[in-house]
């Protein structure tokens, strides 16, 4: 699993990610962050395997990416804004889940 915390103007590309134990990636109070080109596989029984899991983010893009987890693909979590999700491979997981604040 990999964790980006508290970051600015970032962006990164072309991770692949196979079986963790919990998130894939966690986005955590980060500001301007793109993601793209990312590969997330865990097999489809395995809880807690979120794609890419996002809590207090403002202007995030997750573009152009690949999750095959036991979870959901994409999780928005409470106090992001401007969160934009396009061309992404979702399955066998949940999808894209938002938690409305």
């Amino acid at each position: 699993s990999l964790k980006f915390a508290y970051l600015n103007n970032t962006e990164v590309e072309g991770i692949t990610s196979l079986n963790p134990k919990f998130f894939h990636i966690a986005l955590l109070n980060n500001n301007n962050f793109k993601v793209h080109n990312i590969k997330a596989t865990a097999p489809k029984d395995s809880p807690n395997t979120d794609g890419i899991h996002l809590e207090g983010c403002t202007g995030v893009k997750i573009l152009d990416s690949s999750f095959a987890t036991g979870d959901d693909c994409v999780s928005v979590g409470q106090g992001n804004t401007d969160v934009y999700i396009s061309n992404i491979n979702c399955g066998p997981g949940h999808g894209i889940r938002y938690v409305l604040n």
